[in-house]
């Protein structure tokens, strides 16, 4: 299961909450809104993640190691890799975004892994840009391993 963050796209993975089934009875309503309001409880775990990362500050180095992870994680299919440097995740590309917590730094290489438009030279001397994630299961498989990153992080 998945939840959407922001609207750059982030999603997180919650975790697998089992199923919740619903007998075809006279009480389904009743029984849809009961397995609802039980998943949604748990919910509350994103926050509690999301308080940690704001409150973890990274030092340079755990920036740069995030950034080459994030790296890892979008180009991990790809063959070659882009000859790039993992600082350009790293960028700000909003003054809100100016701040060396892990919550930061997770959302500014969340949005340059997927909003694409980083430039870089090939081996050829030709210049390249990123393109946006626009496949859903990229999409979702960037976004858990992120996530999951900065999890492990706060973990840690």
């Amino acid at each position: 299961m998945y939840r959407p963050l922001c609207t750059n796209g982030l999603l997180c993975r919650l975790g697998d909450f089992g199923i919740v089934r619903v007998p075809h009875r006279k009480s389904v309503i009743t029984d849809v809104v009961a397995g609802a309001l039980e998943i949604a409880s748990q919910f509350g775990r994103i926050s509690a993640s999301v308080s940690a990362m704001v409150a973890r500050v990274l030092t340079v180095d755990e920036q740069i190691a995030f950034a080459r992870r994030a790296f890892e994680i979008r180009w991990a299919n790809a063959a070659p890799q882009p000859p790039m440097d993992p600082h350009k995740l790293l960028q700000v590309r909003r003054p809100a975004d100016d701040h060396p917590t892990l919550w930061h730094v997770f959302n500014r290489c969340q949005e340059a892994v997927m909003a694409g438009g980083l430039q870089y030279q090939t081996a050829r001397g030709r210049y390249v840009t990123t393109r946006k994630i626009r496949n859903i299961r990229e999409d979702v498989r960037i976004n858990t391993s992120l996530w999951q990153a900065a999890v492990s992080i706060i973990e840690a």
